[in-house]
């Protein structure tokens, strides 16, 4: 049995129970692989140590779904006093009893359209499955669509997920996509020697900005790199992106889906401000005369960093200080034995200076009733984009006070 791009599910379908202490897992039988569906907290933090053990050993670039990530989204939507999520983590075990697959999935509970999401919406910046390299993808995908069929749901709306996911090898996502296609840049650092090599691969231009940045920006003080690892010092630095990145958008009348929502940015700084070694957050912080100037906060996995938020102070716009923390974030890296260093999507002048490859990024939503049908077509394929064109189209002044009015309702 295959998960085609349009399942008819059936919508008298009963919604599966609750998880307790007692009974935590509803199990679907498969010729190969089983898979359980998780939805209290007990049995989440039960399998923390198995998530983990896959987090180091997965393919693809699955760092969003690391447990220490999604734990404080599941604290922030789920397990609380008005949780708007319902936690559906589905893990594909195989005969000899060892997890392979993990499906990092959260069911919207309120709202005409109950969706299936990524846990960690609105903040993640990639969705994906784990799956361990020798899975086997045609049972997981069979897996897969048997725990599915158990769900009452109106689709599946999975966001910003690459072209090379695990997801997308498991599910067909064949005619699904809602939204424009976008493009992620990253630098490759597998086929240099050195760092300077990598450098010297830059266009005769981004060199000589390069280091004309740098000799400007030395200039106004002394210029020190520092990296912060999850605790409490990062999440003092967190605050203080955050703040910048607020003062950025402000600025140009911009906002998104994260930093509307209290909760996610709450959600961050706690993932942010968590001591573990298994934290994939990390801040990179440029100096100026000893203090931040610039600031990334990156999630660190087996491949290498994601850049999830670069910003700066705003009284150095005029500095390129940004840039000069990223070249001193890539020799870093380089240093640590990075493969890649992740610009994510969208694309952006800078990205694309530093980048020596891309890859796709799309959404999409797969309808599992007719009303999931009917909310693709209608509504994000036609209004949602029109919507955003009109709010795009509008004086600044005015798109301002628009997104002020959306962000306190």
């Amino acid at each position: 049995m295959s998960l085609n791009a349009e399942l008819s599910f059936d919508d008298s379908v009963v919604a599966p129970r609750d998880l307790s202490d007692a009974a935590s897992q509803t199990t679907v039988a498969t010729p190969r692989y089983s898979a359980a569906s998780l939805s209290t907290r007990e049995a989440i933090l039960a399998l923390k140590d198995e998530w983990q053990r896959l987090e180091q050993v997965c393919e693809g670039t699955a760092v969003f779904q690391a447990f220490d990530v999604c734990m404080p989204w599941f604290d922030a939507y789920v397990f609380c006093e008005t949780p708007t999520h319902r936690a559906q983590i589905i893990t594909f075990y195989d005969e000899a009893g060892v997890l392979v697959a993990l499906a990092p999935f959260a069911q919207k509970t309120g709202g005409l359209v109950k969706t299936v999401e990524w846990v960690g919406e609105p903040l993640i910046q990639y969705g994906d499955i784990l799956m361990h390299p020798f899975a086997d993808k045609t049972a997981t995908k069979i897996a897969l669509s048997d725990a599915l069929r158990s769900w009452k749901t109106h689709g599946l709306h999975l966001r910003n997920i690459r072209a090379d996911s695990r997801i997308g090898q498991v599910l067909d996502l064949g005619g699904a996509m809602v939204g424009e296609a976008r493009e992620a840049g990253a630098i490759d650092f597998s086929n240099f020697e050195t760092v300077d090599d990598y450098f010297a691969s830059q266009s005769r231009k981004t060199r000589s900005n390069r280091r004309r940045n740098r000799k400007n920006l030395e200039k106004t003080g002394d210029l020190s790199f520092e990296v912060v690892k999850a605790g409490a010092k990062a999440e003092s630095l967190c605050s203080l992106a955050l703040e910048w990145k607020f003062a950025w958008l402000d600025a140009r009348k911009l906002s998104s889906r994260a930093f509307m929502d209290k909760r996610a940015l709450d959600c961050l700084k706690a993932a942010v401000g968590q001591e573990a070694s298994t934290n994939p957050f990390q801040v990179f912080v440029q100096h100026i005369d000893g203090k931040p100037a610039a600031i990334e906060i990156g999630l660190v996995g087996p491949v290498g960093n994601a850049m999830y938020i670069g910003t700066y102070d705003p009284a150095l716009e005029a500095t390129s200080v940004g840039k000069v923390r990223v070249e001193s974030t890539a020799s870093h890296g380089f240093a640590e034995g990075w493969t890649t260093y992740d610009m994510l999507a969208p694309m952006a002048q800078f990205k694309r200076e530093w980048s020596n490859t891309t890859i796709g990024v799309c959404d999409y939503m797969v309808p599992t009733s007719a009303w999931g049908r009917l909310y693709r077509s209608l509504y994000l394929r036609k209004m949602r984009p029109a919507m955003k064109s009109a709010l795009l189209a509008m004086p600044a002044s005015l798109r301002g006070l628009v997104l002020k009015s959306i962000g306190n309702g």
